[in-house]
């Protein structure tokens, strides 16, 4: 009698700890969405491998942002939101690049990133410029890591594109400060 009354117990707490489960899984806000970033460089042809390394680089800095909860936003921006990377193949063809642009924008993402190519950065900014004044309602921005035409920051600055690397004239100043400041050289 007593193992019947164990079971009994047991088979109840069972049943109410599936519906205490079933209840949160109810009541659970639903996933995020994503803040989704499009990739655009050349993934085909000769400048695939740097396309791929700079793709495994992405995808394990947003591994690691979603690993400590993802992008911290307020409740009213949809609170803390992951990180998705978005490949598209400019094939290392600034046309290429522009035609990503433009399927990036189509999937609604609002962020683009490329570097491998000053050519392909220069016609994305201007392709991001028309396209952010005519359609105010589906602004991009574009993250440059790697371009380094000093005229990108120049003559071609624009508010819509945030580059993270040095340009190469800093480049060459700074290499130049080195080599006059050692005597060995």
């Amino acid at each position: 009698m007593q193992m019947i009354d164990s079971l009994k117990r047991r088979g109840a707490l069972a049943a109410l700890l599936a519906a205490s489960l079933s209840c949160t899984h109810a009541w659970a806000q639903p996933a995020a969405e994503p803040i989704r970033i499009g990739m655009i460089e050349g993934l085909s042809g000769p400048l695939a491998n740097a396309g791929e390394a700079v793709y495994r680089n992405l995808v394990w800095a947003t591994e690691r942002v979603n690993a400590r909860g993802g992008v911290k936003l307020p409740a009213s921006q949809g609170g803390n939101r992951p990180l998705e990377i978005v490949r598209f193949d400019s094939k290392g063809q600034t046309e290429e690049a522009l035609s990503a642009r433009r399927s990036a924008i189509d999937k609604n993402i609002s962020i683009v990133t490329q570097g491998n190519s000053s050519a392909a950065a220069a016609g994305l900014i201007d392709a991001l410029n028309k396209h952010n004044e005519r359609d105010t309602a589906r602004q991009v921005v574009f993250l440059n890591y790697s371009a380094v035409d000093p005229v990108l920051t120049n003559a071609k600055c624009s508010y819509w594109h945030f580059r993270f690397d040095a340009h190469a004239d800093m480049r060459m100043s700074a290499l130049m400060s080195v080599v006059k400041q050692d005597k060995g050289l």
